[in-house]
């Protein structure tokens, strides 16, 4: 129970500031700095993330990265796996920003197997494989890449049906990275299927 009162805590404070980012800064700081006398790993933890978050609509990625990486440290010692695994989300994403693909890719690797050993479900989730596949993409694998999209677009078609944008953004991307790998075909097939779900979206 004390564990879930510090996870909402910190999204609470995370969620009342998203309008202003500079407050919701701030905001977390404090927390840190509680976390750090108390040395309430968990507190730390999920403030850190929340931080990476706020840095990531900034578009400012070197703290981004800074604080994605503490958050990753300490969430590793917990058992909040799904929070750790979009802690690693948020990491790769800021090591992909600079054009460190390797190393992206290797923590939204993780993030993803995280979340399967756990059998974790839900927007996490496709989160993860979609951008492991986007950076095997970015890395060339086109063939790894279009598995993953494949099972991204699969589970998340299964289990949330009604999430078309989502579908329509991972079934652009499995369009895409069949054209890169020559098969022109199954893109063009792939792309006439986004159609009908856009029209849902809109309604």
């Amino acid at each position: 129970m004390q564990k879930k009162r510090v996870l909402k805590r910190v999204e609470d404070t995370f969620l009342a500031n998203q309008k202003s980012p500079q407050k919701a800064i701030k905001e977390l700081k404090a927390l840190v700095k509680e976390g750090q006398k108390s040395g309430d790993v968990l507190l730390l933890g999920a403030s850190y993330y929340h931080l990476s978050v706020i840095y990531y609509n900034l578009l400012d990625w070197d703290n981004m990265l800074s604080e994605a990486i503490k958050a990753v440290s300490l969430l590793e010692n917990t058992t909040e796996y799904e929070l750790l695994a979009r802690a690693r989300v948020s990491l790769s994403f800021a090591y992909g920003m600079h054009d460190n693909n390797n190393k992206a890719y290797v923590e939204s690797e993780k993030a993803y197997r995280l979340l399967k050993t756990h059998k974790i479900k839900g927007h996490s989730r496709y989160v993860a494989l979609n951008n492991t596949a986007s950076y095997l993409d970015r890395m060339g694998d086109y063939k790894a890449a279009a598995k993953l999209f494949e099972e991204c677009l699969q589970v998340t078609a299964t289990e949330t049906p009604e999430d078309y944008g989502d579908i329509v953004m991972y079934t652009i991307n499995l369009a895409n990275t069949y054209r890169k790998s020559k098969e022109y075909e199954k893109a063009a097939k792939t792309l006439d299927s986004v159609e009908p779900l856009l029209e849902k979206a809109n309604h």
